[in-house]
């Protein structure tokens, strides 16, 4: 967790990052403002099935579905992607309204 104890700080970092959902919902403790950090984009798991790996290649394949137990609101489905810039494959979820995914080693936003 990130800690903030100035608030002029935390409203900074908020206004300038509004569209990131983890940076708008803040809760507040008694040592300041704390934000969640992101779980999600991470790197696959070193062993991923051939058949798994080719389908990647083409479309984002459903992994594993997740919930409250890593901090969402809801049940959400990870998807396991394909970077095409860099060449590496990542678990991501969909994000924004247009259902894009954020490669985590190059920041390549992939539909």
């Amino acid at each position: 967790m990130l800690s903030f104890n100035n608030a002029n700080t935390f409203k900074s970092i908020v206004a300038h990052a509004h569209t990131d959902a983890t940076f708008i919902r803040a809760f507040k403790n008694r040592e300041g403002f704390t934000l969640p950090v992101e779980k999600y984009p991470k790197p696959a798991p070193e062993k991923i099935s051939l058949p798994m790996r080719l389908l990647a290649r083409f479309i984002a394949v459903p992994y594993k579905s997740v919930g409250p137990e890593e901090g969402f609101r809801e049940r959400v489905t990870i998807y396991l992607v394909y970077c095409n810039r860099c060449g590496k494959y990542f678990l991501d979820y969909k994000h924004g309204h247009l259902s894009y995914f954020k490669c985590p080693y190059c920041n390549a936003k992939l539909d």
